[in-house]
């Protein structure tokens, strides 16, 4: 998965998707990419797929004045979603739960 939302420095996800692609078909690994960017989608795909044994999400971070380090992920419509260490963590558990099944 990738992260990037608009007002966040443009990332090159897709050089780094085609060499994530390149080398796991190499390895004969059972691959899935999730293109929203956004938490919602992340966890529908791992609830779907039934979970993963390893997620890897591309993006930035950075310190909000308020919530304090934060994640930036996307939200429905592309734009840019705080996401805090303890949100992240919730979801990472909401994550590891279908994965460990």
């Amino acid at each position: 998965m990738a992260c990037s939302p608009e007002g966040q420095t443009a990332l090159n996800f897709e050089a780094e998707e085609e060499l994530i692609l390149r080398e796991a078909e190499k390895l004969h690994l059972n691959l899935a990419v999730e293109d929203s960017g956004a938490a919602d989608g992340l966890k529908d795909m791992v609830i779907r797929a039934g979970g993963f044994d390893v997620q890897h999400i591309s993006g930035h971070a950075g310190i909000d004045d308020k919530k304090g380090p934060v994640f930036y992920m996307e939200n429905e419509i592309g734009w840019q979603d705080k996401v805090t260490p303890n949100a992240e963590y919730q979801l990472m558990a909401v994550c590891r739960m279908y994965s460990d099944c």
